[in-house]
């Protein structure tokens, strides 16, 4: 798939429709054109884990 302007809107238009599980990137501007799902910080590596981030969870961890 090509991206016409940003890639992550375009990863985030894939994971909304279901075309996609989630977005992975470096950070979270993929939440931000979208994204249900969004991991970070993944390594295939054994014993490494996925940090993963959804609006939902966002939202919890910015609620004071």
């Amino acid at each position: 798939v090509q991206a016409v302007g940003e890639a992550e809107a375009m990863c985030a238009a894939l994971n909304v429709c279901g075309w996609a599980h989630a977005v992975h990137t470096a950070d979270v501007d993929a939440l931000l054109f979208g994204a249900l799902t969004v991991y970070s910080k993944m390594h295939l590596q054994a014993g490494h884990l996925a940090v993963g981030m959804s609006p939902r969870m966002l939202h919890r961890q910015l609620a004071y």
